[in-house]
């Protein structure tokens, strides 16, 4: 909700100052200014772009849309006091963290945190072990004759990164599009990992910290320990120019709130977080 929140005061921000430059640039002593049909368009344009970037996070959030909305619409209705406020934000994060293991039961994934995590996702059927030591399986296998990338390569990819407790840290999604970057300019785990996968496929990676950012570490800024990405490749681009590193990180305060029970399991730490190299600190 942090995230919305600072979206909307953003957008507020910016709107305010260049409302205020606008009028100190055309007022002139004794004139009547009014809004014209390019200015209600702006304001409209405006809006919507806002709205969307509302909207993703809505979804990044996993919010209810009709409630957020019908809070906007209520503008008379009381705001709760801090207490209760607080007592909201605890049990929407125990909500989180049961959803979590909910979804991690309904994907077969053991329900344990980092390297039994790891060590019992390595003996299920249909997983594949490389020898670095990272975990795999396909869940869409894409066309048989589909190119796959070099390390060299620069691909678009749609994903979702989650702990080994099952909270998403990063996702395509909370971007608003898919997202590109070199091969050469992420961590093992994905340089390794998405040269497997054929054009069109989508694949499942458990990566241990050693192919990540590192053993986990609660004051790194990165999501350190086991890691797991689905991952669908979309493209390979441009193979002879490749192109510069794209920041995947998490944006800040989109990642997901964690519980006092996840605090102490998880397999991170919320801050920068994706396949970027970051600094596994």
């Amino acid at each position: 909700m942090r995230a919305l929140c600072i979206a909307i005061a953003i957008g507020c921000a910016v709107g305010g100052l260049a409302a205020a430059e606008n009028g100190g640039a055309t007022m002139k002593e004794g004139e009547q200014l009014a809004l014209n049909e390019k200015d209600k368009q702006v304001i409209e344009d405006f809006s919507r772009m806002l709205g969307t970037q509302v909207a993703a996070q809505i979804k990044a959030l996993d919010l209810d849309q009709e409630a957020v909305l019908a809070g906007i619409k209520d503008e008379d209705a009381a705001q709760p006091d801090r207490q209760k406020m607080q007592q909201l934000y605890q049990a929407h994060q125990q909500v989180m963290a049961k959803k979590a293991k909910i979804w991690k039961q309904g994907a077969g994934l053991p329900l344990a945190t980092g390297k039994e995590f790891y060590e019992s996702y390595k003996q299920q059927d249909d997983v594949t072990v490389t020898e670095s030591g990272l975990a795999y399986e396909v869940l869409e296998p894409g066309p048989e004759d589909a190119t796959r990338p070099d390390a060299t390569d620069t691909v678009r990819v749609e994903y979702t990164g989650r702990r080994t407790t099952g909270e998403v840290f990063d996702a395509s999604e909370r971007h608003g599009q898919p997202i590109e970057f070199p091969l050469n300019g992420v961590i093992a785990g994905w340089t390794e990992g998405v040269q497997l996968m054929p054009v069109g496929s989508t694949y499942r990676f458990v990566i241990p910290g050693e192919l990540a950012y590192g053993e986990y570490n609660p004051q790194s800024r990165n999501p350190t320990g086991t890691l797991i990405f689905d991952v669908e490749l979309l493209d390979i681009l441009d193979r002879q120019a490749g192109g510069a590193t794209i920041d995947t990180g998490t944006q800040a305060g989109t990642a997901e709130p964690e519980t006092a029970e996840t605090a102490e399991t998880a397999e991170g730490a919320d801050a920068q977080a994706g396949p970027d190299q970051g600094d596994a600190e």
